[in-house]
């Protein structure tokens, strides 16, 4: 019985970060997609503002060689990014004024908030709302 109270002592110890998601790196870098349509479009605008490289055989083929990249490029930008990211929503004001706002640092250690509502009498039970980043409290304290 000692074991486990040792061992449950050394967790309470033990200062750990919150499970939130590290904080997105900013890159100043142009991705690949990027620098491929900035040559697409390049290549494109050569095309149309000197119709003599209509007649070159080299840039007949580099023009059959990026109809796919620009495919592949109209797939991601607008399939792609359309489907699998959420767009960013206005915040909603809550509605009780019983909720407290408190800061903590995530697995990033980007500083967060979150926001606890105590119960009115003394109680060992926890509710927890987990919800997503476009998503927000206010939203779901309707539920």
């Amino acid at each position: 019985m000692s074991v486990i109270n040792r061992r449950r002592d050394r967790l309470i110890l033990r200062a750990r970060r919150a499970a939130a998601y590290a904080k997105t790196p900013v890159t100043w870098t142009p991705s690949i997609p990027t620098v491929l349509t900035a040559l697409f479009l390049v290549e494109a605008l050569a095309v149309i503002a000197f119709p003599q490289i209509r007649v070159n055989r080299a840039a007949l083929i580099l023009i059959g060689l990026s109809i796919p990249l620009g495919f592949w490029l109209f797939i991601y930008w607008k399939i792609y990014l359309s489907v699998f990211t959420t767009p960013y929503r206005e915040p909603v004001p809550l509605t009780d004024s019983r909720w407290k706002i408190f800061d903590f640092l995530g697995w990033g250690e980007e500083r967060m908030q979150a926001f606890i509502l105590l119960a009115d009498e003394p109680s060992k039970d926890l509710v927890l709302y987990l919800h997503g980043y476009p998503s927000s409290l206010a939203r779901g304290e309707s539920r």
